[in-house]
Order: C-alpha cells, then sequence, then structure tokens
C-alpha cells in the first residue's frame, strides 16, 4: 500500500475503513444517509458529484432548495466528525455540486484504478 503525507486515508479496497495517522476511525455515521453521502463521492473516483445526482439518488426527488438544505446540513455534521478527528473538512459544497478534498485525503481506489490504466497503455504499446 502506498504511503500518505494525507490527513485522511479512505480505504474502499477490502473492508471498508477511514485512517488517520495510522489508527482507525470509528464513525458515528450522522443519521441514515451520513455513509450514502460520503460513499456517493467516493464511487466516480474523485469526480463531482451533482446536487441533482444525490438528491435523485437519496429520495428520487430532483434538487431543489429543501433536499439541498438537507444534504448541506448532513454535511456539516460530517464534515465536523472530521475536523474533530482529523483536522480537516473534506467534503467540499460547491454551486452545481459536491466534492471530497483530494489533497487532504487519500483513497486507495484511485491508485489501483490509475495503475490499471498505466498498465493497460502499456500492454497496448508493446502490440
Amino acid at each position: 500500500m502506498k504511503t500518505t503525507n494525507t490527513a485522511l486515508e479512505i480505504r474502499v479496497l477490502g473492508q471498508f475503513s477511514l485512517v488517520h495517522s495510522g489508527r482507525a476511525l470509528a464513525t458515528s455515521w450522522p443519521g441514515p444517509y451520513g455513509r450514502y453521502i460520503f460513499c456517493s463521492l467516493l464511487s466516480p473516483l474523485g469526480e463531482p458529484v451533482t446536487w441533482d445526482r444525490l438528491c435523485r439518488s437519496l429520495w428520487d426527488v430532483p434538487a431543489t432548495r429543501e433536499s439541498k438544505e438537507r444534504i448541506v446540513a448532513i454535511i456539516k455534521q460530517l464534515n465536523a466528525f472530521f475536523q474533530s478527528e482529523c483536522g480537516i473538512r473534506p467534503i467540499v459544497e460547491h454551486m452545481d455540486c459536491i466534492t471530497y478534498d483530494s489533497t487532504t485525503t487519500y483513497l486507495d481506489a484511485k491508485d489501483f484504478f490509475y495503475g490499471r490504466c498505466a498498465g493497460t497503455a502499456e500492454s497496448f504499446q508493446w502490440r
């Protein structure tokens, strides 16, 4: 596994875990949607998740002011947890989407994905 200087390691290959300074964090997710929202930000490997996509996947409704406010409340709770445990606020809200801060977090699946892409590109060069 790659070593990292980031404040938070997110391990999704194998058993899901959050690690800070070599120790696993015991996460108490805020409400039934906290873990879902956090993991939704990881699934596209760092790509932004639109408010509409998240609202539709959570409640099968388009993004409205009210549905966005519900998500923002959960994000605030998640960021407060990470702030107290790691000193970071990894979830970033934008006008049209939500992302996680890849400068303070390390996602193991990215190494696997990009390593696989590099390996595939190399195999085509040898043909």
